[in-house]
């Protein structure tokens, strides 16, 4: 879910745990101030998410083909559908600066995603089977779109250019 959400919503964290709702007013916020893609020798071209040698050698190749595709097109489904997850809508409203309490004010805040909601929606669309097989007709793959996304984050290259914090898993 965290890889799908990582593409889709260009998510500026790189750890799941790093993201932080507030109890009190619901919104979200980085646990780290700074921008953490920008750390180290940032990428020309962020990575969709991270899938690097061992976490693939975790998951085995089986993994990585059967059940990570899976969910992942599974999770896609579901936020592709406004009537299912309206996330258009929730990162609007989440992307709300909270206010400080005595004067009113909003606080300074940047939410801890890139990409616009209308964007992340149409990236959700863009990897919906249902979506793709109304698009294409029965014969689309709706594979191919994931197939790609595991072929850049796993690309040597690009995995070489992502900050300090990573090397430990090339």
């Amino acid at each position: 879910l965290h890889a799908l959400l990582s593409y889709t919503l260009q998510l500026k964290a790189l750890q799941p745990g790093s993201v932080v709702f507030s109890r009190a007013t619901g919104a979200v916020h980085l646990a780290c101030a700074a921008d953490l893609t920008a750390a180290g020798a940032a990428a020309e071209k962020p990575l969709p998410f991270r899938l690097t040698r061992n976490l693939q050698r975790l998951a085995t190749p089986f993994g990585v083909d059967g059940a990570f595709s899976a969910t992942f097109s599974a999770a896609a489904e579901c936020f592709a559908s406004p009537r299912k997850c309206p996330l258009e809508l929730w990162l609007a409203t989440l992307a709300q600066p909270e206010e400080d309490g005595a004067t009113g004010a909003p606080l300074p805040f940047s939410p801890p995603w890139g990409a616009a909601p209308a964007e992340a929606a149409s990236r959700m669309h863009a990897l919906s089977p249902a979506e793709l097989v109304k698009k294409m007709g029965k014969q689309a793959d709706v594979h191919a779109n994931l197939r790609a996304l595991v072929a850049e984050a796993t690309s040597e290259e690009a995995l070489t250019r992502q900050p300090p914090a990573w090397q430990a898993w090339l």
